[in-house]
């Protein structure tokens, strides 16, 4: 069986994936990237393995990916050949040529995407939004949503009965779980180490670490034996140190950047990991603090948080932008040494069900599903 998939860019929470689903002898794939990079990403470069591709001549990154168009799209689209195409994005002029391309040659095609509505907009942009997203409500052959909220999301949008799938984000684990490994055989010799708050992420408006600043601010004033890591860099950066107080700079600790390489270590020498987005469709860091045994919490717009964390057992989430009830929970776990010890095993163990080979068997699953002999008409993507 041959696969096709049409993606934004590489990226190390998709690439695992693809990578375990072309070790599979029944699977063939074929990845076509739209750019190699795009806005506000700080992977670098990466050199892309055989089975995949930048689409034809001018598939140099624009500023605004919006307009961007790639001229070899439906070339390579036909070259491809798949039983089954699977388009990631919907705002490119390439996502929609690409669109029309599958409905007009009645091919089977899947849309995966994280849940819709993430940025508000006003009047016109809802409605170019809507327009965008018209093709793939009215003719694809199945919704593939990044988490159970982006799911329930898609579900509310159709009109039709159309499957929609849950295959989120999924990554490589190892590391950070060896890393895990480590500091619990190290533990004894830091029981009396400050309780470190992690996280992890761009420094941006859209991660809401004023709200984390404000939590950790309270905290810190009845307990100093509290220590803050922010892994990142980002505009907002200045303005956040700008923020604490001469003795406060000495208990928050700036990394910068850090390549994925040095991320286990700094996850795994933690105790809490916070991510308190105002949005994020998924949030692959939430999979990695997983797997370093770390209790979770994040706000109620971090999609990740619906599907690995089970409230109370191995974390929390909050309301977006309330601060005294990140407090609130990061001061449970900060004065209760064993209930951490508990999450701790909780989402060690939790770690093990998300993997890129479960991820590779989803998309092996449905994709014998949708290309069982039927007789397919031709929907309009008007």
């Amino acid at each position: 069986m041959k696969l096709c998939f049409l993606c934004i860019m590489p990226s190390p929470y998709m690439e695992d994936i693809f990578t375990a689903l072309n070790t599979t002898s029944e699977m063939e794939i074929k990845v076509l990237y739209e750019a190699m990079v795009v806005q506000d990403t700080l992977w670098g470069d990466r050199e892309l393995p055989h089975y995949a591709k930048l689409i034809g001549p001018d598939s140099a990154s624009p500023p605004r990916r919006r307009w961007s168009y790639n001229s070899g799209i439906i070339t390579d689209l036909e070259q491809a050949e798949a039983d089954l195409y699977i388009v990631q994005g919907y705002s490119s002029l390439t996502d929609q040529v690409a669109f029309r391309w599958l409905i007009k040659n009645r091919k089977r095609w899947v849309f995966w995407g994280e849940r819709p509505g993430l940025k508000r907009r006003g009047l016109l942009g809802q409605w170019l939004r809507d327009q965008a997203m018209r093709p793939v409500l009215q003719s694809a052959d199945a919704i593939v949503g990044i988490g159970q909220l982006a799911v329930e999301k898609y579900r509310k949008l159709l009109i039709r009965d159309l499957p929609v799938e849950n295959i989120p984000y999924l990554c490589q684990l190892d590391q950070f779980m060896a890393a895990a490994e480590r500091r619990q055989v190290s533990e004894e010799s830091t029981v009396n180490s400050p309780v470190t708050i992690l996280y992890c992420g761009q420094l941006i408006h859209r991660k809401r670490l004023d709200t984390l600043f404000q939590a950790f601010q309270s905290l810190y004033a009845q307990n100093q034996n509290i220590k803050l890591r922010l892994v990142g860099t980002g505009p907002d950066e200045p303005a956040l140190k700008s923020l604490l107080s001469e003795a406060e700079q000495d208990a928050v600790e700036f990394t910068g950047f850090q390549p994925v390489d040095a991320l286990p270590d700094l996850f795994a020498t933690a105790d809490i990991f916070v991510l308190p987005s105002r949005h994020d469709g998924w949030g692959v860091v939430v999979n990695q603090a997983l797997a370093s045994g770390l209790p979770l919490v994040c706000s109620d717009q971090v999609g990740a948080g619906y599907d690995l964390i089970q409230d109370g057992v191995n974390g929390y989430q909050f309301p977006v932008e309330d601060w005294k009830a990140l407090a609130e929970k990061l001061q449970k776990l900060m004065n209760n040494p064993e209930k951490r010890k508990r999450m701790s095993l909780a989402s060690r163990q939790e770690a093990e069900r998300w993997t890129p080979e479960r991820g590779a068997e989803l998309w092996k699953e449905l994709a014998s599903n949708l290309t069982q002999p039927t007789i397919k008409t031709a929907p309009s993507a008007s």
